[in-house]
Order: C-alpha cells, then sequence, then structure tokens
C-alpha cells in the first residue's frame, strides 16, 4: 500500500489515499497516468458491484414479475405473482445491500478523485 502524505487514523472509517494531497508537484504525464488508475479502479468496482449473481437474481425476478403482470397470470393466481416479488426481487435486494453499501462508497470516493484531478488539470489549461 502506498501512502502519500499525511493522513490521520479514522475511527470505524476507511481511508482513500489516491496521492491527491499535492497535484502540483506531478507532471503531466503523471497526473495522465494517474487518472486513467483511477478510471480503471472506479469501472472495476462497478463491474463488481452490477455483474454478480445476486443482481442477475433480482434482474430475472423482475422479468419474472413483469411477464406475470402482462401474460395475465397475476389476475388468475395472485399467490404466484407475491411469491415471485417477493423471493424474486424484495429477498434478493437484502443480500445486495451489503454489496451496494461496499462498493457504492468505493464508486463515491473514485468519482470525487477523478473530479479533483480533472479539476486541476483544467485549471492548469491541460485538458
Amino acid at each position: 500500500m502506498e501512502f502519500h502524505g499525511n493522513f490521520g487514523q479514522v475511527a470505524g472509517g476507511n481511508i482513500y489515499n489516491y496521492g491527491l494531497d499535492d497535484l502540483t508537484s506531478r507532471s503531466r504525464e503523471e497526473l495522465a497516468e494517474l487518472l486513467a488508475h483511477l478510471r480503471e479502479r472506479l469501472a472495476d468496482a462497478r463491474r463488481k458491484m452490477i455483474l454478480n449473481p445476486i443482481v442477475g437474481w433480482m434482474a430475472l425476478g423482475a422479468l419474472a414479475f413483469i411477464i406475470e403482470l402482462f401474460s395475465g397470470i397475476a389476475f388468475t393466481s395472485s399467490i404466484l405473482l407475491v411469491a415471485t416479488f417477493f423471493f424474486g426481487i424484495i429477498l434478493p435486494y437484502f443480500f445486495f445491500i451489503p454489496l451496494q453499501n461496499k462498493y457504492g462508497q468505493m464508486v463515491y470516493a473514485y468519482r470525487q478523485s477523478i473530479a479533483q484531478v480533472e479539476i486541476f488539470q483544467h485549471s492548469r489549461g491541460w485538458a
């Protein structure tokens, strides 16, 4: 792990330190590499949050629910409709919440870091 500059210990939280404390000492090429690295990490965090079996389970549950609504099954068997909604959408969402909390914070932190680097580049006239 690489630490750039001083940082403090945060109780109960994560420390995201990407070397953004002193952007003025970096060259244009170093900032471009840092920006590419941050975008790569952002794409990886988004991929891990969206492309997983739990999201697939929710998508299939939503598709089954929509099919039941439009095919008329919902009007003949309301228990099946409620079961599909609960076991296909609500239940997997409860399993998705921890993933959302973990990777959502990473996505937010990476997006903030990318914005900070892009603002710095724009202020220098490099972007």
